[in-house]
């Protein structure tokens, strides 16, 4: 039976294996940590493959993903930690504007760190403060049908070369920019 929640944090601590949230038309304000103390897998010792799941319920009229702060600092609007999550985010608009210039430390739309695989397909990825896509230390991306476009920074930096799918994805950029450094 689906159950209605004010937050996408707040959905997410009560998918269990197997659910999907999905969105409503509108605009989500806020930050999504998924695989940290503050959002789902919060047992830092289990080992069991975690699945989120995260789609828009109408794609033609449109969900969106914020984070727009004057007051967060170097921070991710999506932050994916942990080498037993693996992520799906379908058919959502994500924008990220926060302050700070520290690329290491989070500031990008989606971030994804130790090991985690992320999907997405069908999405808009702009991040005014910082890069489109971070993936650290051994995380995957397969992205379809999807565009990363004006990011301040780099629209995706990888530190494995062997991290990277982009199918019939159009990458696009104010500066220069998809990084891949040798692991």
């Amino acid at each position: 039976m689906p159950t209605d929640y004010k937050t996408i944090r707040k959905a997410l601590e009560y998918c269990h294996a197997g659910n999907e949230v999905v969105l409503l038309p509108g605009i989500y304000n806020e930050r999504i940590l998924i695989g940290t103390a503050d959002g789902r897998a919060q047992d830092e010792n289990t080992t069991e493959t975690i699945h989120v799941n995260i789609s828009a319920s109408f794609a033609e009229k449109g969900s969106a993903i914020t984070f727009l702060s004057s007051t967060a600092m170097n921070e991710a609007c999506i932050h994916i930690r942990r080498n037993n999550v693996r992520a799906s985010i379908k058919n959502v608009q994500i924008l990220h504007s926060v302050r700070g210039n520290d690329l290491w430390s989070g500031n990008s739309a989606i971030f994804c760190e130790d090991g985690t695989q992320v999907s997405i397909h069908g999405c808009k990825i702009t991040s005014e403060s910082g890069r489109d896509v971070v993936l650290l230390r051994g995380s995957e991306i397969t992205m379809s049908n999807s565009t990363i476009a004006d990011c301040a920074i780099t629209g995706c930096y990888s530190q494995c070369l062997l991290s990277k799918r982009l199918l019939g994805s159009w990458v696009l950029w104010k500066k220069w920019s998809v990084s891949w450094c040798s692991c």
